[in-house]
């Protein structure tokens, strides 16, 4: 009689810990699912971090394209006020060679506002991305606690 209890008590025991170690499985790997999200996360902000800086560092590139072409334009400048034999004429030459410069640095002030503009995008962008993995997180979360929390097998 003895052994036969022992016997049920060993195989009761065994199936409470066959459950509890199924819930700790399903517990450990919703863990590592929560790694891993947690790691796509940082893969995605960095990824969106990278190419909102390359817009933005492309456009600063530029400028000293852009300072090339002055440099360009006021050598020729010289050139043709040095042709020039009214005043008319030079003064035409200077105000022809200010809107070309202006349209050269006129670039430059936009892209200084197309730059916060797209900073504010990169934000919200991050922002949004965070939101949804938060979101998938918060959940995975929940069910676990819901298993650790929930009801336990019943002993019999």
């Amino acid at each position: 009689m003895y052994r036969l209890k022992m016997v049920a008590a060993v195989v009761v025991m065994v199936g409470v810990a066959a459950s509890v170690s199924a819930e700790n499985n399903a517990i450990a790997t919703l863990r590592k699912e929560i790694q891993a999200l947690r790691a796509q996360e940082k893969a995605a902000v960095k990824a969106i971090h990278a190419q909102y800086d390359g817009m933005i560092k492309r456009d600063k590139v530029e400028e000293h394209v852009l300072a090339q072409e002055r440099h360009a334009l006021a050598v020729q400048e010289k050139e043709l006020l040095a042709v020039a034999t009214s005043p008319e004429q030079k003064d035409a030459i200077r105000a022809q060679y200010d809107k070309l410069r202006a349209a050269l640095t006129a670039g430059i002030k936009m892209d200084a506002k197309l730059i916060e503009q797209l900073r504010h995008a990169e934000h919200a962008h991050i922002k949004h991305v965070e939101a949804a993995f938060n979101a998938k997180v918060k959940m995975l979360e929940a069910e676990i606690h819901a298993l650790e929390h929930g009801p336990k097998p019943k002993k019999k």
